[in-house]
C-alpha cells in the first residue's frame, strides 16, 4: 500500500496531500525537465536562474556550500524546488511564488544534478535532517552534515551566521525549509517504489477524504471523526497523518476534547 505525505505550498494555498511510494514514479526533476525539451515544449523563463537572483544568493551565502559547511569548493547556486514543477502540484500554481532566495541554495557542484536527481534532499520534519538515496562520493575533506541546523563555519570564513544560511527568507513569505518541504515529497514519490492505494480501497478515494479534512478545517463543512469513513484502514490513516502534521489543529476536528 502507498503512503500519503502532507504538503504545505508556499503560496499560502489549502495543503495537499501527495502520494508516496505510488506506482507511477512522477519522474525527477532531471528527468520532467528533459520530458519537456523531449515535447518540443518550452521551459518557462520563470524557472531560469536570473542575474539578479543569483547576485541575492552570492551576498547571503558568501560562496559556502550549503551541505557541508564548505568554504574552499566549487559552488554554484541551484533551485530546491524548481519552478517549472510547481504545476504539478496545483494546475493553476503561480511560479513566481516560487522565484525567491529562499528557494535558491548554494552548493558544492557535484550536488546539483544529485538534487535535481532526488537523490539528495532535507526532511524538515525530522529536524532538518539531511537524507540521501544512494552512497555519494564527496571529495576528500570534504563531509556532508547531518543537519541544516548543523553548520559549522571555518573560522578564517566570513560567512553569514548559521541561521541566515538555513532559512535566508526573501520577497515572499516562504522560508527555506518550506521548499525543502516539497522537495523531500517529490524525492519520496521518485525514489520509493510501492503500490497505488486503490489497490486495497477500491472504493474509497484518500484524496477526496482529503479534501474534506482541508474543507472541514476551511469552515466549509463540518466533520464528524466518528463517522464510519473515519474508521476504515484509509480514512483513518488519512485522518491521522493529517492530525500528526497539523497537531495545533486537532480542536478543530475535536472541539470537545480536553
Amino acid at each position: 500500500m502507498a503512503c500519503w505525505i502532507v504538503v504545505d505550498p508556499p503560496s499560502g494555498d489549502k495543503p495537499s496531500l501527495c502520494k508516496v511510494g505510488c506506482s507511477e514514479n512522477p519522474g525527477d526533476f532531471l528527468e520532467s525537465l528533459k520530458t519537456l525539451e523531449d515535447l518540443e515544449l518550452p521551459i518557462p523563463p520563470e524557472n531560469e536562474l536570473t542575474p539578479d537572483l543569483l547576485e541575492l544568493v552570492s551576498k547571503r551565502d558568501h560562496g559556502v556550500c550549503l551541505l557541508t559547511g564548505s568554504a574552499d569548493v566549487e559552488t554554484c547556486a541551484v533551485w530546491i524546488f524548481q519552478p517549472v514543477m510547481a504545476t504539478a502540484l496545483k494546475s493553476k500554481a503561480v511560479m513566481e511564488d516560487y522565484r525567491t532566495p529562499a528557494n535558491i541554495i548554494t552548493v558544492w557542484v557535484g550536488f546539483a544534478e544529485l538534487l535535481n536527481r532526488n537523490l539528495i534532499t532535507v526532511d524538515g520534519e525530522d529536524n532538518d535532517r539531511i537524507v540521501t538515496f544512494e552512497n555519494i562520493k564527496l571529495p576528500e575533506g570534504m563531509n556532508l552534515r547531518a543537519s541544516l541546523r548543523s553548520l559549522t563555519v571555518p573560522s578564517s570564513s566570513s560567512t553569514p551566521s548559521p541561521p541566515e544560511v538555513i532559512c535566508p527568507g526573501g520577497p515572499s513569505s516562504a522560508t527555506g525549509i518550506d521548499f525543502w518541504r516539497l522537495h523531500f515529497a517529490w524525492s519520496l514519490r521518485v525514489q520509493v517504489g510501492g503500490g497505488d492505494a486503490g489497490q486495497e480501497y477500491a472504493d474509497v478515494q484518500a484524496l477526496c477524504l482529503m479534501d474534506e479534512l482541508k474543507d472541514s478545517e476551511y469552515g466549509a463543512t463540518c466533520l464528524d471523526p466518528l463517522d464510519e469513513k473515519w474508521q476504515t484502514g484509509i480514512g483513518a490513516e488519512t485522518l491521522s497523518v493529517f492530525l500528526e502534521s497539523y497537531p495545533e489543529k486537532r480542536r478543530l476536528f475535536f472541539p470537545n476534547e480536553e
